[in-house]
């Protein structure tokens, strides 16, 4: 499965070739910023959305008798499992990207775990990565909101609590709803949260990029990062209750991501990326 590209140029082009689009418990998407030249609905008027399932908690049942009716199941093994090649990726080493971050993370994410992605742009290759990883649930943010990462996480956690939650979070986001921390300590929750610490709003620059601000003055500059001071995740996830620890390279991504994966409770990952 593809994600709808972010960007709604990118997302009308993906979706452009259809005649028909099945919404399957989901209203019709939408672009979420008001560009100038650029309309709110992705889909033409020559598409037709159509409906299959108006309840969230029925869309795979729905999916399945669609497939069953219009005869397209296809790619299936005879239990009636789809077939999907597992493939993890080698860990990498060396000093930490984002990249390797997500490497790092789809090579030894627990079969089963609940995946909360708002890491926004530093964690864009993880789910193409995830396609070949074994059986889990992966959580995304779904338009343009932001701070949903760390409660989101702590809500999965409290609703499946024996299963390993993992949320990738972006750390201007995380600033949002920090106080979540203290109730994945107080609750005692199996939550490991790894911050892509690259100090600034990343999406915010790409967005005044886009509205034509190509030369950010010192006011426009202090809107848009992190620094000045720096944020010390450790200090900040120990003030809710928190273990926390810094990590540089891949070598120590997987020593600590390994470690808050086989310890009961809340950990913070403070991944620094250049």
């Amino acid at each position: 499965m593809q994600r709808v590209p972010y960007f709604p140029e990118n997302a009308v082009s993906a979706l452009s070739p259809y005649d028909v689009v099945l919404l399957a418990g989901v209203p019709e998407p939408v672009t979420f910023f008001g560009y100038p030249g650029v309309r709110s609905r992705i889909l033409s008027d020559r598409q037709e959305p159509v409906s299959i399932c108006s309840d969230p908690g029925n869309v795979v049942e729905a999916l399945e008798f669609l497939a069953e009716a219009s005869k397209s199941l296809r790619d299936v093994n005879p239990d009636g499992k789809a077939r999907t090649v597992l493939q993890r990726p080698e860990l990498p080493s060396g000093g930490l990207t984002v990249e390797k971050a997500c490497l790092t993370v789809s090579a030894l994410q627990p079969e089963c775990a609940i995946v909360v992605d708002e890491s926004i742009t530093a964690g864009a290759t993880y789910f193409s990565l995830s396609a070949g990883l074994p059986p889990h649930t992966l959580l995304c943010v779904s338009g343009g909101s932001i701070g949903f990462g760390i409660p989101c996480a702590t809500g999965a956690s409290i609703a499946c609590p024996d299963r390993p939650v993992i949320n990738l979070q972006a750390d201007g986001s995380a600033l949002y709803t920090v106080q979540a921390l203290w109730t994945q300590a107080r609750e005692g929750l199996n939550v490991t949260t790894l911050i892509f610490s690259n100090r600034s709003y990343r999406i915010l620059e790409i967005e005044l990029d886009r509205a034509g601000e190509k030369k950010f003055g010192p006011n426009t500059r202090g809107l848009i990062d992190l620094k000045n001071p720096d944020l010390n995740w450790v200090e900040i996830a120990r003030g809710f209750g928190v273990p926390g620890s810094r990590v540089y390279t891949a070598e120590d991504l997987r020593n600590e991501f390994l470690k808050a994966l086989s310890e009961p409770g809340p950990h913070l990952i403070e991944m620094v990326i250049p």
